[in-house]
């Protein structure tokens, strides 16, 4: 039991400290390289943080925080073969975005598209799921948020968030399997509205402020992974 436990943290370590730049770098350049596109985008991501209580550099200081520790326990649940490394992967991008949504309200396709068909691919090769519940859960995860966005538009005039959110949340939908649906949908809209609710009272953010629901979201995911996916759930 030590010895599993202390081979997984060293490994952990290591994987996390070789892909942490490339991590770091993805965060920072990707949506540079988004916003130069947008001649509507003059703002500069790396001058405040979406979050107003949190900095970038924070943002940052937890994304490789966050790897390390999805990286010890899925080598602590699978161990060094293709479903943990395929895990680490899921985890590691899910941590992109979420630093990403938190610094500055983007979810780029590139990573949330890219993330979701590479879901399917996985358990088309053998995954921890059947395809035909892979393909179900990008599906209904999506319909369940457009259809809540929608009521939402029509009985506000806003949007309570913005199709990047649909996207990762098919990504999810295609990685954990429908039936993992109802489970991170829940797990990230409870502390989403929680947090909305202290940030509107104790942190005064305006009403008609937004709120990054991708972080909420991402990290839903990686609960569902260790409790409802992985060997030793």
């Amino acid at each position: 039991m030590f010895g599993k436990i202390s081979d997984a943290f060293l490994w952990g370590l290591v994987a996390a400290c070789a892909g942490a730049p490339l991590l770091l770098a993805v965060a920072h350049r990707l949506p540079e390289a988004l916003k130069r596109g947008w001649e509507r985008v003059t703002a500069d991501e790396d001058a405040a943080s979406f979050c107003p209580w949190i900095s970038v550099f924070w943002l940052d200081v937890l994304l490789v925080l966050g790897v390390v520790l999805s990286n010890i326990a899925v080598l602590y649940a699978w161990g060094l073969t293709g479903s943990g490394v395929s895990a680490m992967f899921f985890c590691a991008i899910l941590l992109v975005l979420a630093r990403i949504d938190a610094a500055c309200g983007l979810l780029p396709d590139l990573l949330t598209l890219s993330l979701m068909w590479l879901g399917m691919l996985f358990h088309m090769a053998g995954g921890w799921l059947a395809l035909s519940s892979s393909v179900a859960g990008a599906a209904s995860a999506y319909m369940l948020l457009w259809i809540v966005f929608t009521g939402y538009r029509c009985k506000t005039g806003r949007d309570g968030m913005g199709y990047g959110d649909f996207k990762l949340a098919a990504a999810l939908g295609a990685w954990l399997g429908v039936q993992a649906v109802p489970y991170f949908l829940l797990s990230a809209t409870l502390p989403a509205a929680l947090v909305g609710l202290w940030a509107r009272h104790a942190a005064g953010l305006h009403r008609d402020s937004g709120l990054p629901f991708g972080p909420f979201l991402a990290l839903a995911g990686i609960l569902v992974l260790f409790w409802d996916v992985a060997p030793c759930a």
